[in-house]
Parts: structure tokens; C-alpha cells; sequence
């Protein structure tokens, strides 16, 4: 064959092709009889009231229904055509032409439940059976939550016409963290000390500033798991999947461990508990316990100590850290490298002696001595020499007393009252703090005898070398050799004891004392300040005193 005569036949197919696509299918004409149309509104008709009677079409399954039925009103009109169609067909009569039964099949939209309706056989056609109704929803996709014994009854009892629930999906159920049940604050103050905004609104610290102890073996939180979490399915068999939860933080922190079964986080040790970043921790601590009988005789702990009971008369008590005592001290001697803490009084007999490098917090401090290197907090000073080397007194707390004593600071002195209507003799200083004079005196006295001693060294440094001992060897070249040596290290301890002296001086100038403040003051005061005394001789009133070129100014 040519090429031409080949494109040419090529040409005529397409144009036929052409004319084939362009022509338009006529319109099939509609086979339904009157009989058969009656025929469906009858079906339709019975759904619909069956589903009324089988359903509560207020429910969340009403939208589900109402589509399901406007599909059913298609599939039986196709079911009632179907017949005649075949009818015509065959030369028959669609009366008498059999049609067997049709199950159909409805999803929700979320997948989550299936339904199914079976129209009736025509005619004597075949009637429903499980199996191949098994088949169909099969084919449907319909494979998981269903409901058997509906299938079965759909089967046995020939339900047709009734729109039947026959699968029910699973929703997941998500699962839950786990939590902590928190025996403790989490707001637990970290320290023991006060500052002075909490001392000056007169804080009661042990309610707004308590200290948490506890003691080894106490539980400190329980621990709860999470809940389980269970997926789901929906009707075609696809998970669900649920979300899982998640075991809870565990806030385990120092001298802290779980139990066996880690639902308790408790405590490894007796002390102070106390938060860091998030978790709880112990900072430990000795324990006293004196209901236990324990020989409080001269002793000595290092660290921190906690102290349960009451502190008699002769007893004695000193820790290199902080001591807290929840009881009160009727006598004795306590000595801390830290903070004393008192949660009851100090009432103390003749002797008793109360010294903390830190702070001392009681609430009536009465016949003892008490040194801090800090400050010094109470509700009530009386019959008590008290002294702050450099820091302040606070009586602000509860009635706020000062009478009847010796109150020193390096700072300020602030009380609701100083005295009382008694007259009482009540003695306050204000100054450079004792500590503070003690340390000048000390490294004074040792300047001086650094240099005595040097000069010593020197003459007899000078009177060897001009005894001609420096060009020799023997027993005094040696002598002179050492005195060399310790000439030099005077010289050195010298130099470092000069400047810790001037170091001293700048914290003394930066420590001087401010004021006396008080709500109410007595006559029988005495006012001390920087060596300049003053008497109040009467009641004064919101009063401040503090020192003006060298002169005390109340006002």
C-alpha cells in the first residue's frame, strides 16, 4: 500500500471515529407502570414509618437515616424497574416476573456505624439469607463491630423494609498523664535568713517564713500512673488510634529516691526540704530528737542540725551550720557556724548563752545573751542583753517589745516599743560593729608585733654583717641565713596584715550605723550612738533617731 492510501484510510477513521463521539445516545424511556410507581411509595412509605417506630430521629443517627432512606428511595425505584424492564424483555408481565431480595447498605460519615435495608423479593423471588447478606456487606467493606445476632435476626425473621443498625465502630479512648499528688508546698523558702523588707512589715517567720523540715522516710509525693490508653476501629476494620499518656515528671532531687514500686518519692535523710529548679531535695541535717532521751551535753556537730524538744538548763549544743530548734530554750548554751532558729521562746536561766555567726529568729527572747553577726528578730527583748555586730534588731513582729535590757546593733534598732510605763531602764547602742572593732583590734595588735619583730630581725641582721659573720661559713652563717629568712617572711605576713587592715577600715566606713526607729519610746531610755548618749526623759512618738554632725537628732 501507498503512503497516501495509507494516510487516506487513516483520515476516514478519524472522521468516523469523529462522527461516533459526536452522536448523542437517545434518551431511555421510562419502563416504571402506574402499578410499579405505586409499588414504591408503598416501600418508601413503610421505611419511613418503621424507621420512626426503630429510631429516635432526635438523635445524632437522624441525619444518618434521613440519608439513608432518600438512597433507599433511588434503590427501590432501580429494584421496581429492574423487574419491569426484564418484563418487557422477556414478553412478560412485571406482576408476575420474580425478583429476588436486595440488601443495600449506608456508612455514616465518620465511618463509624453501618446500616442496611433489605427490599422484599418480587414475586416470588428469592428471600434474604445470611450468608449472602454476610457476602454483600463484605463487599461493602463492612468488616468490623458487627453486630451478629442483628445479621442473624435479619435473616431468620425476614426484616424487611426496616432499617437496621448491623455495625458499630469502637472511638478511641485516650489515655491520661500521669500525676503527682504533692504532700509539700512548692513554695518553700530555700533559706533561713530574712531580709530586711520581710523584717520591716513585721513578717511572723514561722508562718510566712516557715522552714519545711522533714524527716527520713517521709513521703514527699505520690506518684500516680498514667492511664491506659484503648484504640479504636471503625467499621471497615481501620484502627483508631488513641492518644497515649504520658508518666508523670518525677521532682527527685538530693537525698530524695523512689519507692520499690515508684509510685512515692521519699525522703533519704533528715533536714530541710527545699525546691531546686523544679525538683525537691533534702538538705540534711543532724537530729536531735529529745523525747528519745539523747545526751545533750556538750555537743558538737558538723553541718546543720535539727533539734525536736526543748533545751533545759546546762545543756549545750553547737553545729558548724544552722540550727533549728521546734521547741523552746529554757537555758543551756547553743553556738552556730549559721543561722539559730528558735519556733517556740527563749526563756532562758542565768548563763544562758545564744551565739550565731548569721542570724537569731525566736519569738520572746528573755534573761539570756544572744550574738549575732547578722541581724536579730523578735516580737519581745526583755531583761536581755542582745547584740548585732553588723546588722539590725527587729521587733516588729506581734507586740514588738524592747524593755528591761542591753540591745546593741551595728546598724539600726527598730521596735513598736522601747520601754514601758514602768520605767524600766532599757539601754540601745548603735555604733561600728563589735565584730567588726574586735577584728581591728586583733589585726592592729598584730601589725604592731609583726613589726617589732622584723625590726628585731633587722638589728640583728645588721650587727652579724658587721661582725663579718656574712663572709663566713659555719653554725652563724647559718643563724644569719635564717634570720635572713625570717626577715622576709615578716616582710610578707606584714604586707598581708597592712591590707586586711585596710580592707577593714572600707567595711567599717560602709557599716555605719543609721537609726533607731520606734512607734512608741519611754523615759528610762538610754541612747547610744557612736559614743554620743542621749536620755529620753519623755514618752515620745513615732520617733527616728539618728546622728547629725556628731549630735543625736530625734524627731
Amino acid at each position: 500500500m501507498a503512503i497516501f492510501d495509507f494516510l487516506h484510510k487513516k483520515s476516514e477513521t478519524v472522521k468516523k471515529s469523529e462522527t461516533i463521539v459526536r452522536k448523542k445516545p437517545e434518551p431511555a424511556a421510562s419502563v416504571i407502570s402506574e402499578s410499579g410507581l405505586n409499588q414504591i411509595k408503598n416501600m418508601v412509605g413503610e421505611i419511613r414509618s418503621n424507621s420512626r417506630g426503630d429510631f429516635n430521629l432526635e438523635s445524632d443517627k437522624k441525619e444518618d437515616i434521613n440519608t439513608f432512606c432518600l438512597a433507599l428511595e433511588r434503590s427501590a425505584r432501580k429494584h421496581v424497574e429492574k423487574q419491569q424492564c426484564r418484563a418487557q424483555k422477556d414478553g412478560q408481565t412485571s406482576e408476575t416476573l420474580p425478583v429476588d431480595a436486595l440488601s443495600l447498605f449506608h456508612v455514616s460519615a465518620d465511618h463509624m456505624t453501618a446500616y442496611a435495608c433489605v427490599l422484599p423479593p418480587l414475586n416470588g423471588g428469592k428471600e434474604i439469607n445470611t450468608e449472602q447478606f454476610m457476602e454483600d456487606m463484605r463487599y461493602e467493606g463492612i468488616s468490623a463491630g458487627i453486630d451478629t445476632e442483628a445479621v442473624q435476626a435479619l435473616g431468620e425473621e425476614r426484616k424487611y423494609l426496616r432499617i437496621l443498625c448491623i455495625a458499630q465502630g469502637i472511638l478511641p479512648q485516650d489515655g491520661k498523664d500521669g500525676e503527682l499528688e504533692e504532700m509539700y508546698d512548692r513554695g518553700l523558702e530555700q533559706t533561713l535568713e530574712l531580709d530586711e523588707e520581710q523584717a520591716l512589715t513585721g513578717l511572723d517567720f514561722r508562718k510566712q517564713h516557715a522552714i519545711e523540715t522533714i524527716r527520713r522516710g517521709d513521703i514527699i509525693c505520690r506518684i500516680k500512673p498514667p492511664v491506659e490508653a484503648h484504640d479504636g476501629f471503625d467499621v471497615s476494620g481501620r484502627t483508631l488510634y488513641a492518644k497515649r499518656g504520658q508518666p508523670a515528671y518525677v521532682p527527685k532531687g538530693e537525698n530524695t529516691s523512689l519507692s520499690g514500686d515508684g509510685a512515692l518519692l521519699i525522703s533519704d535523710s533528715n533536714g530541710i526540704l527545699m525546691m531546686e529548679g523544679d525538683d525537691f531535695s533534702v538538705r540534711s541535717h543532724h537530729v536531735l530528737e529529745k523525747d528519745a532521751g539523747v545526751d545533750m551535753n556538750d555537743q558538737n556537730y558538723e553541718g546543720s542540725l535539727l533539734i525536736y524538744g526543748d533545751l533545759e538548763d546546762g545543756e549545750s549544743v553547737a553545729a558548724t551550720g544552722d540550727i533549728i530548734i521546734n521547741g523552746d530554750v529554757r537555758g543551756g548554751k547553743i553556738l552556730a557556724g549559721g543561722t539559730i532558729r528558735v519556733n517556740g521562746d527563749i526563756k532562758g536561766a542565768p548563763g544562758t548563752q545564744i551565739e550565731a555567726r548569721r542570724q537569731i529568729q525566736c519569738v520572746i527572747m528573755e534573761n539570756c545573751l544572744a550574738v549575732a553577726g547578722e541581724d536579730i528578730y523578735a516580737e519581745v527583748i526583755t531583761n536581755s542583753t542582745a547584740i548585732s555586730e553588723e546588722g539590725s534588731v527587729y521587733a516588729l513582729m506581734g507586740r514588738g517589745l524592747l524593755f528591761g535590757g542591753d540591745v546593741t546593733a551595728g546598724r539600726s534598732i527598730y521596735a513598736k516599743k522601747i520601754g514601758n510605763i514602768s520605767g524600766c531602764i532599757n539601754c540601745v547602742t548603735l555604733g561600728f560593729g563589735v565584730r567588726l572593732d574586735k577584728q581591728r583590734a586583733l589585726l592592729t595588735k598584730e601589725v604592731e608585733t609583726l613589726r617589732e619583730n622584723r625590726e628585731q630581725a633587722r638589728k640583728s641582721i645588721s650587727y652579724m654583717k658587721a661582725a663579718g659573720v656574712s663572709n663566713q661559713r659555719g653554725d652563724q652563717w647559718e643563724e644569719y641565713q635564717k634570720l635572713i629568712e625570717k626577715r622576709n617572711m615578716y616582710d610578707r605576713t606584714l604586707k598581708k596584715k597592712l591590707q586586711d587592715l585596710d580592707d577593714l577600715e572600707k567595711r567599717i566606713q560602709i557599716n555605719r550605723p543609721e537609726s533607731i526607729c520606734s512607734e512608741e519610746m519611754f523615759p528610762g531610755t538610754h541612747i547610744n550612738i557612736d559614743g554620743c548618749e542621749l536620755e529620753v526623759t519623755e514618752k515620745e512618738t513615732d520617733c527616728r533617731v539618728h546622728m547629725d554632725s556628731k549630735k543625736i537628732i530625734m524627731r
